[in-house]
């Protein structure tokens, strides 16, 4: 009897096992095409971004995880258009593929998990924080890949906009 029995629960067990995929949640990075090293920790509700190009700002985003659909909108910063639906395309235990409105993008998965931000010690998990991603961001040496005439492009700065000034004509009375 004992022998039946395990000879319908080892596949049972393997089925359960070998079916499993990878979650979406957990800590990524990349590189991008100027050499910028970018690393993001996706949770169920939030997600955190810091990059390279402005390691000390560290951007938190509500998150909603609605089966391949993320929606995310910026907490601490305000992304172009309000929010934005993150598809995901691909997710195995070392990669991760999404796409929005700009195309699609893979993350890597890091092997080291990115700690949570701890608001009962704010200050110092902020700077552990920091200091981890320093140290990746130098081991990743993200090569510039752009080409010599990329390179060379004008940089045309930061467009300062102030909505809040616009007045819309139609409130005006005649």
């Amino acid at each position: 009897m004992r022998k039946i029995f395990l000879f319908f629960l080892i596949p049972l067990l393997i089925g359960c096992f070998a079916g499993k995929k990878p979650g979406l949640t957990g800590s990524y990075y990349r590189c991008l095409r100027d050499g910028e090293y970018q690393e993001t920790k996706i949770s169920q509700n939030r997600i955190m971004f810091i990059g390279s190009d402005f390691p000390d700002n560290i951007n938190i985003m509500y998150n909603q995880i609605q089966g391949t659909e993320m929606i995310v909108a910026g907490l601490n910063f305000d992304l172009m258009f309000g929010t934005d639906t993150l598809n995901v395309l691909n997710v195995t235990d070392t990669l991760l593929t999404l796409s929005n409105r700009f195309g699609d993008f893979e993350l890597k998965r890091l092997n080291t998990e990115i700690p949570e931000i701890d608001s009962l010690n704010l200050e110092q998990t902020i700077n552990e924080l920091k200091t981890g991603f320093k140290k990746r961001s130098l081991i990743a040496n993200c090569p510039d890949l752009r080409t010599e005439e990329e390179r060379n492009l004008p940089d045309l700065g930061v467009i300062e906009d102030d909505f809040e000034d616009i007045i819309d004509l139609d409130s005006i009375p005649d």
